[in-house]
């Protein structure tokens, strides 16, 4: 497939669990398509989303397919490239600048572990959100006006170390190196967040973004 120009966000759909189904809505409403991993067409009937396009082997489709108008069922037999590997990939050869992924974690530790690491390398210039009981962004280097209502809670997560100047919340920082696992957890909105990151990449984890 010849990557296409950007274009704005995808809402991809695994098989795990979907603990807040509103908030995965909210994130469709943004977004221009739906990438359906095979197994997980159930999972979008669920949400009330019925997906553009469906991708994987297709060995794990429901009896009852919801069809909708114009689906395509793009078929990839590769067996070394997990199901998620396999929508970001599709999702970065149509052109889309972000994907909201549902359906990521729960269910098997071995499976949210691998789709844990493959959010941290996703495609080159896709940034990866995962939905949950609240959304999870990689975020690199520069600086990042954050999204926040007054004292809307948010948490950090360094990937190996990074370095950084936070403010306009309870535990401002300046010139403070995490390292993977250390300070981030728990912090509250008072104001305009701002994130200064000189170094290093990091989760930032909050209601939506």
């Amino acid at each position: 497939m010849t990557r296409e120009k950007p274009r704005g966000a995808c809402l991809i759909v695994l098989g795990g669990e979907i603990p807040d189904p509103a908030l995965a809505r909210a994130a469709a409403a943004r977004c221009r398509e739906v990438i359906c991993a095979d197994g997980a067409v159930a999972r979008a009937d669920v949400l009330g989303v019925l997906p553009h396009f469906v991708v994987g082997d297709m060995d794990s489709l429901p009896a009852r397919i919801p069809v909708r108008r114009g689906m395509v069922f793009w078929c990839d037999f590769d067996e070394n490239r997990s199901d998620f590997q396999k929508c970001l990939d599709f999702a970065a050869a149509r052109g889309f600048a972000r994907a909201y992924v549902a359906g990521a974690l729960g269910g098997r530790l071995d499976h949210a572990a691998v789709n844990l690491a493959l959010a941290e390398t996703a495609p080159k210039g896709m940034d990866v959100a995962l939905v949950d009981r609240g959304l999870g962004r990689i975020l690199g280097p520069g600086r990042h006006r954050l999204k926040l209502r007054s004292g809307e809670p948010f948490s950090f997560l360094a990937l190996g170390e990074a370095r950084l100047d936070l403010s306009g919340c309870d535990y401002p920082l300046r010139g403070a190196v995490l390292k993977r696992g250390s300070r981030g957890l728990s912090n509250r909105a008072r104001g305009a967040v701002v994130l200064n990151l000189s170094r290093g990449r990091l989760w930032f984890f909050s209601r939506m973004a």
